[in-house]
């Protein structure tokens, strides 16, 4: 009875154990994902990576972000994503919406304004230009022919979603789906504390 006794209180602090290590584990990254610290990533308040990808708008290679110094927007959005990618579909109406609007606040004043920002990745113009026509998005978008920026910048999958201050420091990361509250959340979160 006894050694009944003693193996059922190792597998409850066996379990206990686990599920507190578990807790934590998601606690972290619930703080991460918030912007209030926890874990961290390896672009974290460093400035982006200089890299030249395909603009399908311009169709031509050039230089991504070539904001100067004094010149960057009050936050930038840059979204990592593909066509097939079926996580990123459920994010572009919440991009659209909020593409439009900066647009037009951008037209009225301008450099005040969230920039949104896509690069599209392990994808082809065709299908790029599909889903750009698909979803109605009228942001800015381009293609990591080369898969070199997907590294410098650390990607690790669709969709990821980076946020960038007014001094072209990376903020936050957002792996997976974002919603539009966290989007705003973020973007209010960056502003306040820049």
């Amino acid at each position: 009875m006894k050694k009944q006794h003693s193996r059922f209180i190792k597998v409850i602090l066996a379990v206990y154990l686990f599920v507190f290590v578990l807790a934590k584990g998601l606690s972290l990254l619930e703080k991460s994902n918030s912007g209030e610290g926890g874990l961290s990533f390896s672009l974290e308040n460093k400035a982006v990576p200089s890299s030249v990808l395909f603009n399908v708008e311009s169709g031509e290679s050039e230089v991504f972000i070539d904001y100067k110094d004094g010149e960057w927007p009050p936050v930038t959005i840059v979204n990592w994503w593909g066509s097939w990618c079926s996580i990123c579909m459920e994010e572009f109406p919440t991009f659209r919406k909020w593409g439009m609007l900066w647009n037009q606040c951008e037209e009225q004043n301008p450099g005040s304004c969230p920039v949104l920002l896509g690069i599209a990745f392990d994808d082809n113009l065709e299908d790029v230009e599909k889903i750009i026509e698909t979803f109605g998005l009228v942001h800015s978008n381009w293609i990591d022919q080369e898969g070199e920026a997907l590294v410098d910048w650390g990607v690790g999958g669709a969709p990821e979603t980076y946020f960038i201050d007014s001094s072209g420091l990376i903020r936050k990361k957002v792996v997976g789906l974002i919603t539009e509250e966290e989007l705003l959340d973020t973007i209010d979160w960056i502003m306040k504390n820049d």
